[in-house]
């Protein structure tokens, strides 16, 4: 009877899948819908960059400031407070996966355009689109 081995051998493709799998299938499409929100939001300003792997965080920062107060949803609406932050949670979600120890949320680099998301946040409440926790 052959022995079997107490340590399995792992390819690279087999640990990128095991690091993949950890997220829930909505939290991936969560994380694309606000990267393709935020990409069509690039386009539609006309801004050449949309990879925000080539972005350093003063740009970056700079661009989120003006995504955050112009972005609507597709009838033009202000989004619901959950949404919206389900667009920035997506959005730091993938630039952590590509920018590891940049927070667009709580980095010091980032302060502008945090504090016009949460500006952002108190138009929707006043707009009745969601109560602020």
């Amino acid at each position: 009877m052959a022995a079997s081995s107490r340590f399995a051998t792992m390819s690279e493709l087999d640990l990128k899948n095991i690091v993949e799998n950890t997220q829930a299938i909505n939290t991936k499409r969560a994380t694309e819908n606000a990267v393709r929100t935020f990409q069509a939001y690039l386009v539609t300003k006309s801004l050449n960059n949309t990879y925000l792997e080539t972005w350093d965080s003063s740009e970056l920062d700079s661009v989120l400031r003006q995504f955050y107060a112009e972005v609507r949803t597709q009838n033009g609406e202000l989004y619901k407070k959950t949404s919206f932050s389900a667009l920035r949670h997506g959005l730091s979600r993938y630039n952590k996966s590509i920018n590891p120890g940049n927070d667009i949320i709580n980095g010091p680099e980032f302060t502008k355009s945090s504090a016009v998301f949460k500006g952002m946040l108190k138009q929707i409440k006043s707009a009745g689109k969601g109560s602020i926790g």
